[in-house]
């Protein structure tokens, strides 16, 4: 918080912008999930403000994140819908991995699972093509619970074979 104050006098918005980000984080691993919320708005509000795309991009996820870890899955989707935008319209398909990863533990929650195993799905496609390992053994892994979750046992073992495939690889 001391960083904080001292760039609040500087009136470096990017910077102010991202020390709330980061004392979000703090807050959100502490699972103080309301103070968290607090300074990952107050970030978004100043990304959008200095039109920091990629910062936006970020902060829509945070947001979206702390509604999920609050079971708040309306809100969650809605955040994350916009995260997803914003980072389509940067090609930054890592992030867009990982949100429809998100979106897909949120239509878990929900009792959606063939909804969530479009997410999924569209997830290995991206982490396919830009060969990032550590997506593809996440999402292997949640396929496969997804499909134990709906008594597919055999599209369950096939993925999880993959998923402790990867695993030992990594």
């Amino acid at each position: 918080l001391k960083m904080l104050s001292l760039l609040k006098k500087t009136n470096e918005k990017k910077a102010i912008a991202d020390c709330l980000n980061n004392i979000g984080v703090v807050f959100q691993y502490k699972e103080n999930y309301d103070s968290s919320d607090v300074y990952y708005r107050e970030s978004l509000r100043i990304r959008e403000e200095i039109n920091d795309k990629r910062g936006i991009g970020q902060s829509l996820i945070n947001v979206g994140n702390i509604y999920y870890y609050q079971k708040k899955y309306d809100e969650c989707i809605e955040y994350c819908r916009r995260a997803l935008k914003a980072n389509e319209e940067l090609g930054d398909q890592y992030q867009v991995a990982g949100i429809n990863q998100n979106l897909g533990n949120v239509s878990v929650q929900q009792g959606n699972y063939s909804e969530a195993l479009k997410y999924y799905n569209h997830c290995l496609d991206i982490a396919k093509e830009i060969e990032s390992k550590d997506i593809l053994m996440d999402t292997y892994k949640v396929i496969a619970d997804t499909y134990d979750s709906i008594r597919d046992y055999k599209n369950a073992y096939e993925y999880h074979k993959k998923y402790s495939e990867m695993k030992d690889t990594l």
